[in-house]
């Protein structure tokens, strides 16, 4: 979870800020940036997949950014929108294994020289696999078989 802090408050005469976090139930991590600075945020969620790293991030000008997103399923379809624009044809697909030594396939979005917010739509659905049979003569797709 990330805020962006409106007004920090000097405590003392020495110059010394606080931030008062009140009822925390988890891990946090604060970012403060002091001054008039330019930053961007890059946010993603994804359906029927795992995202590294998850939710919304403050990103500098100029820096680089890194998604990795592992499907639920090996076989699943990965599709990405970045800023309402489809650009699944930039993922990199990275094959592997996992401690178990069971496969894993995941696929990694970068994003290089960032200087505009991005928001990241991710999509792992299966994969739309038929059966053709030839039947009296002609093809025909097998969707499912009861």
């Amino acid at each position: 979870m990330q805020w962006k802090v409106l007004s920090i408050e000097a405590t003392s005469a020495g110059g010394e800020y606080t931030y008062t976090l009140t009822n925390v139930s988890q891990k946090h991590s604060l970012i403060f940036i002091f001054g008039d600075v330019t930053y961007y945020f890059v946010t993603s969620s994804g359906t029927n997949c795992r995202l590294f790293p998850d939710g919304q991030f403050v990103i500098l000008p100029g820096d680089n950014y890194k998604l990795q997103i592992v499907p639920d399923n090996l076989t699943d379809i990965v599709a990405i929108i970045d800023n309402n624009t489809d650009t699944s044809t930039n993922l990199v697909r990275e094959d592997g294994y996992d401690k178990n030594n069971n496969p894993v396939v995941s696929y990694s979005y970068s994003l290089n020289n960032i200087n505009i917010n991005h928001t990241l739509v991710i999509t792992c659905s299966g994969a739309n696999d038929t059966l053709s049979i030839k039947l009296n003569g002609s093809w025909t797709n097998i969707d499912a078989l009861y």
